[in-house]
């Protein structure tokens, strides 16, 4: 049997010990291949693909508000920080190539204009010089960039804007007689012209001169032009392919002047012509158009022959029913590399949707991209633990809570008793002479427990007793509560994304929680029961912090999206706004960053609050009545503040700017000075900050980007990246189950559930990136053997049989050394060698790294 003692000497395994058996459910999965689908969604709406893709295999997306690159074809992806100081929300990415290989990008943006690059997307700055109108909806790059250097932009109120200096300047084309929902630049008898579509289902030219718009067509109830794309068939030919929001597709050979219907072969809704949300044309080794198209139910439709004949491509697709909830599209966006001169047919594309980003095959069947890293980072908190070291806890956005009580060092899954893996941000209380409190939330749970202890401790935050039981009893996501949403009244949301304990919480009890729907709440029996606050705006608290000496001054603050900063003096009882000061701009904004409220360690005496907009990072003195802008980065520039963080010393400040980095004052925040500049050099932007407990004397301080948890030894001056397993829980999406599986319920167990089989050759594969793996699961006579595979070489057998039960969390099979690429793992339920040992193998989590 393939020894596994080293790896597993590598990780701190949990002892836990036996719970209480809670409501158990046991649902069968049969079928040829499941994955859980994954809940919330990465919603992706815009793609671009290297013109080089078959060389560099580079791609760019925007997912959760972050733009990110590709290097290994969609396998990894690494968030573009440097120079995008936008915001406002990304709508659009424009590759235009250059020679040899490179190429320039350009970002437009719902409100802060385009931003380019000239380095791949490794740094970036503002080109939105003459721009009338700062909310571009689309970016669309002329077919012979590399010689006119022109690119055009459709605004949000339906304007063309071009460039023809490669973004140094942009004006706004000839007056328009019509608002403009697409454009596209093509080559057309020795010119350059732009073609844009209307809500009408009209279609207008003009050439680059831009003189004046002229008709060149139009279809009757097409509704919203909503795609243009050409293909030059050959010099003097031009074809030109017309989506439409309600009539379909259509291909027009005289430039628009008239147009011929290309029915697509629908399936889920063959009476209703499609929606075409987007179109690529791919030109292949037989200069051939190759057509994609994006529709909004059905995934995308393939065409080797011009639009003549089509295959639906929706193999390996997932949907999810919160498109329709939300009257979105299920798919957005379809790309691919626009010359693939190697193959007869399309070989690489990629698709995005409500349910995410998936990648075409060879076979014509999609496989769905993890688009965020597996333990992208929510929450953040530190404390000295019983023993006198350093607690340090992470919240995750999809894969729960990580504990170090090493600084760091090593890192233990704490999931045991967890519904949801999805967590907004964790927090730890000092108990003088007990273990450290922990508390976490999830959408709609208030979760505690302890340094030590096994399992956590939940509390659902609902309106009645028969949605607590709903919400304890059933899978977030699944389709039962998904139809109890439906059927019945729906909860009074709550949604906590932040915590604050209270600093005298042994002895009052007290903790905070903002929430996106209800404001703040307040506890004070330990979370027990939750009070919605009197009069404050029942809307998104973005930060909510306590006062130092709140047992004295019962002062609390929070700041809400759209409404600014808010302040309680009678312990959370009753709020009010306090603005005086601020910009308009900062109050109005609704994306602010979520630990952005500072309290002068001192606030008792100096009274002194840091608060960090959007606009800029303010400043008062006299308890909030008013507020002075501080100069972060000099000058009178817009500062997106990510995160501020006061250090217990009073004068240190370490201030986090989106798209510029990190700065630190030493004199309690008359200048700032630039640290760390590795950090933005490497696309990290620190967006949560904890000092030690003991910074005074070690000056510690750990730190996150949204990819990576830091920490630093000499007062945030330079950083190093603390290195962390990955938990891919049972029902994780990233998990494909092949044969006959059923799911067991369990609050001892990671995350409450296990996958487990009984057939002989049913399997599970996961596709990691990394150099190792731990794969944990059930013990006992109940379980017997199943075969390892990377990469599809068996590289041993597991065994988790025992003769006495072990059905919390073991760790039944480790492997360690693999190159650190993207590798696939399969595990493989085989006949028995020992015939005393049971059918199942279980498939409890599986721990990469």
């Amino acid at each position: 049997m393939h020894s596994c003692q080293n790896p597993l000497a590598r990780w701190r395994h949990r002892q836990i010990s036996t719970g209480l058996v809670t409501l158990v459910f046991s649902i069968s999965v049969v079928g040829s291949q499941v994955a859980s689908a994954h809940s919330p969604h990465d919603v992706v709406k815009v793609i671009a693909v290297s013109p080089w893709y078959t060389n560099d295999q580079t791609a760019f997306i925007y997912v959760f508000d972050e733009l990110k690159r590709s290097t290994d074809g969609g396998g990894s992806w690494r968030n573009l920080e440097r120079g995008l100081d936008n915001n406002e929300l990304v709508t659009d990415i424009a590759v235009a190539p250059l020679l040899r290989g490179s190429y320039q990008l350009f970002v437009s943006t719902r409100g802060d204009g385009i931003y380019t690059s000239e380095d791949l997307g490794d740094s970036w700055r503002k080109s939105d010089d003459g721009l009338q109108n700062k909310d571009i909806r689309q970016l669309v790059v002329s077919p012979r960039f590399v010689d006119d250097h022109t690119v055009v932009g459709v605004s949000g109120d339906g304007f063309v804007h071009l460039t023809r200096n490669s973004g140094q300047t942009w004006s706004k084309i000839a007056q328009q007689p019509f608002t403009a929902t697409t454009a596209t630049l093509l080559y057309h008898s020795g010119q350059l012209w732009v073609l844009a579509g209307d809500p009408r289902g009209r279609v207008f030219k003009t050439d680059i001169a831009c003189e004046g718009w002229a008709q060149a067509g139009e279809i009757p109830g097409a509704g919203r032009i909503s795609a243009l794309s050409a293909f030059l068939a050959d010099p003097e030919r031009l074809v030109l392919y017309i989506g439409t929001e309600a009539a379909g597709l259509f291909r027009s050979d005289d430039f628009g002047a008239s147009y011929d219907a290309l029915p697509l072969p629908l399936v889920s809704r063959p009476e209703t012509p499609a929606h075409i949300t987007s179109i690529a044309v791919v030109q292949t080794a037989s200069d051939r158009a190759h057509l994609l198209v994006a529709t909004w139910h059905e995934a995308v439709f393939y065409s080797s022959d011009g639009g003549a004949t089509w295959i639906h491509l929706d193999t390996g697709i997932t949907t999810t029913s919160q498109a329709d909830e939300y009257n979105e599209p299920h798919f957005f966006s379809v790309s691919a590399p626009p010359n693939q001169p190697d193959t007869d047919t399309v070989c690489c594309a990629f698709v995005g949707g409500f349910a995410g980003l998936f990648k075409l095959g060879r076979d014509t069947s999609w496989t769905e991209m993890e688009t965020r890293p597996a333990g992208n980072i929510e929450g953040l908190a530190t404390a000295q633990s019983r023993s006198g070291q350093r607690l340090v806890a992470l919240a995750t956005y999809d894969r729960g809570v990580y504990v170090s009580s090493d600084s760091g060092v090593t890192w233990t899954a704490r999931n045991v008793g967890l519904k949801s893996t999805h967590l907004w941000d964790v927090a730890i209380a000092d108990m003088p002479g007990q273990q450290a409190a922990m508390f976490a939330v999830s959408n709609r749970s208030f979760l505690s427990t302890s340094e030590t202890a096994s399992e956590w401790q939940r509390n659902e935050i609902t309106a009645s007793g028969t949605w607590k039981f709903l919400s304890d009893n059933l899978d977030e996501g699944s389709l039962a509560l998904r139809l109890a949403r439906r059927l019945m009244a729906p909860p009074k949301q709550s949604f906590p994304t932040q915590i604050a304990v209270s600093p005298s919480y042994a002895a009052d009890g007290t903790v905070f929680l903002g929430t996106r729907y209800q404001g703040i709440l307040k506890s004070n029996d330990k979370g027990s029961t939750w009070e919605p606050a009197v009069n404050a705006p029942e809307k998104w608290a973005a930060s909510v912090k306590i006062s130092p000496g709140f047992l004295k001054d019962s002062v609390v603050a929070a700041c809400y999206r759209s409404a600014g900063f808010y302040m309680s003096t009678d312990g959370g009882a009753h709020w009010i706004a306090r603005n005086n000061g601020i910009s308009e701009a900062a109050v109005r904004y609704p994306n602010l960053g979520s630990n952005v409220v500072e309290f002068s360690p001192t606030y008792a005496s100096d009274e002194t609050i840091y608060f960090g907009t959007a606009d800029g990072l303010y400043l008062s003195r006299n308890r909030a009545d008013s507020w002075r802008r501080l100069q972060v980065t000099g000058g009178n520039t817009r500062e997106h503040i990510k995160t501020v963080a006061v250090a217990p010393d009073r004068t240190t400040i370490l201030v986090s700017i989106k798209g510029r980095g990190l700065f630190r004052s030493t004199d309690r925040g008359v200048s700032f000075s630039e640290v760390a500049r590795d950090l933005i050099r490497e696309q990290y932007v620190l967006k949560l900050i904890r000092y030690a407990s003991d910074y005074i004397t070690s000056k510690t301080i750990f730190g996150a980007s949204a990819e990576e948890a830091f920490i630093s030894h000499d007062a945030g001056g330079t950083w190093q990246i603390l290195q962390r397993p990955v938990r891919y829980e049972d029902t994780k999406e990233n998990l494909f189950y092949h044969g006959s599986w059923e799911i067991e319920r369990k609050s001892t167990y990671s995350a409450s559930s296990i996958r487990r089989t009984r057939s002989i050759g049913a399997k599970v594969d996961i596709r990691f990136a990394g150099t190792g793996f731990v794969w944990y699961g059930p013990k006992s006579e109940e379980y017997g053997e199943a075969n390892i595979y990377v990469d599809g070489t068996l590289r041993g057998r597991a065994n988790q049989f025992q003769a006495t039960r072990e059905d919390d969390v073991a760790a039944a099979y480790a492997l360690d050394g693999l190159a650190n690429t993207t590798h696939v793992l399969t595990i493989e339920n085989v006949r028995n060698s020992d015939d005393q040992a049971g059918p199942y193998i279980g498939i409890d989590a599986i721990e990469v790294f």
